[in-house]
């Protein structure tokens, strides 16, 4: 069963366990199925695309609990790189459900705020009809953002997400203030 957690048209995360591994594997962190970003009424990352969630999720809550004025990538909007040269700077890739997309994430001091960019790739491996073409940029209050991800760990860990240690960046991200 898919299940949407949070606004859509703000920021929501879409997903679907797969029921029988959650039942093999039900005191381990381990999470299979499919996963997307909803993001000012656009999707990122196809859902039927079933993979391991641990990139995925260790980057959306490093998002989250990370202390923001160490966390956050860039001081204000003006300080951001243009999205390709952010693209070239390393691997952004939240995790396989994502593949087809190009996507950077990051924070700004200044406006409290989750920003997600990105675009469709140009050779995507599944099929995206009517998908809007260019750059897309969404910007997430820190509070509405956060509000998502402790729905989402609370649904799908109901005995509780054991966090990471943040701190290094994750894995592709570099501190570029």
């Amino acid at each position: 069963m898919r299940t949407i957690i949070g606004n859509p048209s703000v920021f929501a995360v879409e997903y679907e366990l797969d029921l029988e591994d959650l039942a093999k594997h039900k005191n381990s962190s381990r999470r299979l199925g499919g996963l997307r970003l909803w993001l000012h009424d656009k999707y990122l990352g196809k859902i039927e695309d079933v993979s391991f969630w641990g990139s995925a999720i260790y980057v959306l809550v490093f998002l989250r609990d990370r202390p923001r004025g160490a966390s956050t990538l860039f001081a204000d909007e003006s300080r951001v790189p243009e999205f390709w040269e952010l693209v070239d700077i390393d691997d952004w890739s939240l995790n396989e459900s994502f593949d087809d997309f190009l996507c950077v994430y990051y924070c700004t001091e200044n406006t409290s705020e989750v920003h997600f960019k990105w675009t469709l790739s140009q050779n995507p491996h599944f099929s995206y009809d009517n998908y809007p073409e260019g750059i897309h940029h969404a910007r997430v209050p820190y509070q509405t953002y956060d509000d998502v991800i402790n729905e989402l760990l609370e649904a799908v860990y109901p005995d509780g997400y054991e966090k990471q240690n943040y701190d290094d960046l994750p894995p592709g991200l570099t501190p570029l203030i």
